[in-house]
């Protein structure tokens, strides 16, 4: 990864205190990379854990591991990246279910306020989460709960850029961004047009982490995948007349 520009390292974690994060953290020193952020999809999607899960032993195990990710992330000074993990509508009034959402987030914003961590919620499209899924939704629980250490994160499979309006209202708070092709193909196999979305930040002075979020090719080997996303990032920066120095690649 070093050898092919990138700069960074995001971590999917799945059970936070099962995983050896001393030797993690060695490799990605050891290489001279960083830790850029640790995303929680997969304590929802393979572990059934949620923050406003109505099983109060559920919501209890999710809310540890998001304490224990945090602690993590302070270590490392890097963010944590919150989407599925975050729950959804489970009651018949959706209002019970935020309410939960909300309990716990602004017990997470006190745990990240003493290890120094931001936070970003993530937009997902409905069809993957059916709470937060515009940037304006996002942006408006993130001050009416006044979660202090949270922002958001932009991911280019779930914020189309019909949002640019409230990207460019909104883009003190951006902390992070995903690139994903189409349905999280690699980037370049789908529709998405990269070098839009990278002139749009540069254009708003973004100076973040832009993380590579796909799921994998089983048809050629994984060196090979992150030679062609590095292709593909020198591309779309080349495009959008946007030098790799002026953000991160991870």
């Amino acid at each position: 990864m070093k050898d092919l520009g990138f700069d960074g390292v995001e971590l999917m974690i799945g059970n936070p205190a099962s995983f050896d994060a001393e030797t993690f953290e060695r490799q990605v020193k050891d290489h001279g990379l960083s830790t850029s952020q640790i995303c929680t999809g997969e304590l929802f999607g393979s572990y059934g854990l949620a923050l406003n899960h109505p099983d109060v032993s559920l919501r209890s195990a999710a809310m540890r591991s998001a304490e224990d990710v945090i602690r993590m992330a302070g270590r490392w000074q890097c963010t944590v990246g919150i989407g599925r993990f975050r729950g959804k509508v489970w009651d018949s009034d959706p209002g019970v279910s935020m309410g939960r959402m909300a309990d716990s987030l602004r017990h997470l914003n006190k745990v990240a306020e003493d290890e120094g961590v931001d936070i970003l919620l993530e937009p997902l499209r409905r069809d993957v989460c059916d709470t937060l899924n515009t940037v304006a939704e996002t942006a408006s629980v993130i001050q009416a709960w006044r979660l202090d250490r949270f922002g958001w994160l932009l991911d280019t499979d779930h914020v189309d850029l019909g949002q640019t309006e409230s990207i460019r209202r909104e883009v003190r708070s951006l902390g992070f961004v995903h690139l994903a092709d189409s349905r999280h193909m690699p980037l370049g196999r789908g529709d998405i047009r990269f070098e839009d979305y990278i002139a749009l930040f540069a254009s708003l002075g973004y100076q973040g982490y832009c993380s590579v979020e796909v799921f994998p090719d089983p048809s050629i080997k994984d060196e090979l995948l992150l030679e062609e996303m590095a292709e593909r990032l020198s591309e779309y920066f080349r495009k959008a007349n946007v030098r790799k120095e002026e953000s991160h690649a991870d």
